[in-house]
């Protein structure tokens, strides 16, 4: 396996296909700037700037750039009222079939500067590994003292960050934190709204979660979450699921290791051009839900197994 880079802030990983309970070992790797061959820096090492965002993308091209836009118009106004407020974002395409990484591409190099590279980074993988996977290939990359995980379609919105940094802010925390946006104060309007079967389908699915794997959030699958960096170096390496119900898996990956968690609403609206088919989306998460506390008790997985799985 290659790292191979078109001399833009990118990076594209190659690895076989594999399954959730398979292990994939990569070398370092790397991306060009105009200032040359930079190392991508790993989870385990020091923070080099306040925050890192990762957007997982498939097939986004129509949907992403208005989302790039609004969130480096918002950190760039935290940059200018303090120079300490440092950021990158980073792009993990999950192998897109469209024109996704042309559009990043470009607002990498839009953003760049001819004295530092662009804070935009484009992570290219090779195989679709789903939501789960390219969020933790780019949280494994993440330079960030804080890592915030947004979706590409710009549901929530940005500035909402404010929130979630206040439980940081605020407190000490030495076994990590994780603030997760919530949308659970909406849920009375879009069940109005919603289809029967999907309100269905929605309340058996959370059953199931609070039964078996998280009880103490409402709702565990928004896409809008800020790790702090001890906390992402707990959970993400041993991350297993990589389709839909990741998030489930992380939040039982928080409780068991202690980690501070907090949920806080967030505004959030529905974007047209969801890939996500409610019915089959539902049935694979709630056999996911089976399968997270079934392997680590018996186990198969391990919450501390972190160390040998990379990508």
């Amino acid at each position: 396996m290659t790292p191979r880079s078109n001399g833009r802030t990118a990076i594209r990983l190659s690895y076989p296909r594999g399954s959730t309970f398979g292990v994939l070992h990569i070398p370092d790797t790397f991306y060009m700037t105009g200032i040359g061959r930079v190392a991508f820096p790993s989870l385990k090492s020091a923070p080099t700037c306040y925050l890192t965002v990762v957007v997982p993308a498939y097939n986004e091209s129509e949907r992403i750039l208005p989302m790039l836009h609004a969130t480096v118009a918002y950190l760039e106004k935290r940059r200018a009222a303090d120079a300490r407020f440092t950021y990158e974002i980073i792009v993990v395409d999950d192998c897109s079939t469209d024109s996704t990484v042309e559009v990043v591409e470009r607002e990498v190099d839009r953003l760049a500067t001819s004295t530092s590279p662009s804070v935009l980074k484009l992570l290219r993988l090779d195989v679709n590994r789903g939501k789960g996977g390219a969020v933790r290939c780019g949280v494994l990359r993440a330079a960030g003292e804080l890592i915030l995980m947004v979706d590409a379609d710009n549901a929530t919105e940005i500035q909402d960050f404010d929130h979630l940094e206040a439980f940081w802010t605020k407190d000490s925390y030495p076994t990590g934190l994780i603030v997760c946006g919530s949308r659970a104060h909406l849920q009375a309007e879009a069940m109005a709204t919603r289809h029967p079967l999907r309100n269905v389908l929605m309340h058996g699915f959370h059953l199931i979660v609070s039964t078996l794997c998280v009880q103490q959030v409402q709702d565990t699958q928004c896409g809008f979450k800020l790790f702090d960096r001890k906390a992402a170096q707990l959970v993400f390496p041993p991350l297993h699921i990589e389709r839909w119900g990741f998030d489930v898996e992380l939040l039982y990956l928080a409780f068991q290791r202690k980690i501070a968690v907090h949920e806080v609403a967030v505004h959030w609206q529905e974007i047209a051009g969801s890939k996500l088919d409610v019915v089959s989306a539902t049935f694979s998460m709630l056999r996911e839900m089976l399968l997270i506390p079934c392997c680590y008790k018996v186990g198969i997985w391990r919450v501390d197994d972190g160390a040998v799985r990379l990508v």
